[in-house]
């Protein structure tokens, strides 16, 4: 992520834009990666 100098919050706020991409699957890129890190961490082996 490029960092920014925020001079003012107001201005920062106006012209943010999220860059995600077109084809964004939340559930199937954040929660089930999520998922899977707690089943390694519970295993203590690898899948």
């Amino acid at each position: 992520m490029k960092r920014v100098e925020m001079t003012s919050y107001e201005t920062t706020s106006k012209s943010f834009e999220w860059k995600l991409p077109a084809q964004f699957n939340y559930g199937g890129d954040v929660v089930d990666a999520w998922a899977i890190g707690t089943i390694r961490k519970r295993r203590k082996t690898p899948i």
